[in-house]
């Protein structure tokens, strides 16, 4: 399990990701289960219909910028 899905369920901020698309709306929203499964199924659609893998998120973080090229620019 991520850490980021414990965070999320345990009610705390992760700082570089966000958790799994479950945990997470259980954390953001007062949503039924119904509501909830009814979101996962639809999203698993959008992301089959756009040819996203499963073990790659949707929108991909931006990569950090490191100590050195901060100094560079």
């Amino acid at each position: 399990m991520p850490i980021e899905d414990l965070y999320a369920l345990a009610g705390y901020d992760s700082p570089k990701r966000l958790p799994s698309f479950q945990p997470y709306l259980r954390a953001k929203y007062d949503l039924p289960p119904e509501a909830i499964s009814d979101l996962e199924r639809y999203f698993e659609l959008l992301r089959n219909y756009y040819g996203v893998p499963t073990d790659q998120p949707v929108f991909p973080p931006k990569p950090e910028v490191s100590d050195a090229s901060k100094e560079a620019a």
